[in-house]
């Protein structure tokens, strides 16, 4: 069987920053680039087809990048222990590559029975931190400390030209997007990794100004207000990035090379420490 590495990807939307798939790029086999549609998790109440939407959007863009490199991210359907089972049965998987899910325990416990699978099948699962969390923390004396080494650490560069080229896919079924998810709708905010840092860097530098005045407002809530929280939840644009594109507004202003800002400026400030709260 042929040999591979397979990179899953699910909030972590993206091609840039993405220690997982450097890592792959970095062992020189073919990479099965793998997302998985989950039906048991779309069942679940938290979930919506505008969250669909977001990540099929998402793919597309990743997949207008990767088609320059001679390649693309698969959508299967399905349990992803089964999907793993009937890859494993079709390839040799040497390692998968993944960031950790923080989110429902829905996705913790697939974790759990992933692991085990991976464990026994002799396949290598490596995990790499996607944001500030810490699994399995005993305690917090020193989450504060490890947040800020990891918002601190260097971006993570992903060298495209030289991925590997895919594995020859066998008898595997690729997910169909229904229609009320590929339809265009000018009345949804589109998705996507360009949209995603037009989107941060409009808001850290100038749509944020005035936040507080205006988030009340109807007619104006919609222009002051962030729009993050889709790129931010699925990794399109990490909250690391934020926080970068963040601090280095905030030395713009200490060093003279940008206007001071107005006192009751920074939406960022507020939308800072909220997402600081949820990503500890």
């Amino acid at each position: 069987m042929e040999k591979i590495n397979i990179v899953w990807f699910k909030r972590d939307l993206r091609t840039e920053d993405h220690k997982p798939l450097q890592s792959a790029i970095q062992q020189g086999i073919p990479i099965l680039l793998l997302y998985i549609q989950e039906p048991d998790l779309w069942a679940d109440d938290h979930m919506d087809s505008r969250h669909n939407r977001c990540i099929y959007q998402s793919l597309i863009d990743m997949n207008t990048q990767l088609i320059t490199f001679n390649q693309r991210v698969i959508v299967l359907e399905g349990n992803p222990l089964s999907v793993f089972q009937n890859l494993h049965h079709c390839y040799a998987i040497d390692h998968v590559f993944s960031h950790q899910e923080t989110g429902l325990k829905q996705t913790y416990d697939r974790d759990l029975m992933l692991n085990d699978f991976f464990i026994k099948s002799s396949i290598s699962w490596m995990e790499f931190q996607r944001n500030g969390v810490h699994r399995g923390l005993k305690n917090r004396d020193t989450w504060r400390k490890n947040w800020y080494a990891h918002m601190n650490h260097p971006i993570d560069e992903v060298d495209l030209p030289q991925i590997p080229n895919p594995p020859k896919l066998h008898d595997v079924m690729e997910y169909e997007w229904p229609a009320s998810i590929t339809n265009s709708n000018k009345h949804i905010q589109y998705l996507g990794v360009k949209t995603a840092h037009q989107t941060m860097t409009s808001f850290i530098t100038d749509r944020g100004r005035h936040y507080m005045q205006n988030i009340s407002k109807p007619e104006t809530s919609a222009i002051h207000c962030s729009r993050l929280s889709p790129f931010l939840v699925y990794g399109i644009s990490p909250f690391d990035k934020f926080f970068r594109l963040r601090l280095s507004k905030k030395n713009s202003v200490g060093n003279g090379t940008c206007p001071p800002l107005e006192v009751d400026y920074d939406g960022t400030i507020i939308l800072f420490k909220n997402l600081k709260w949820k990503t500890a």
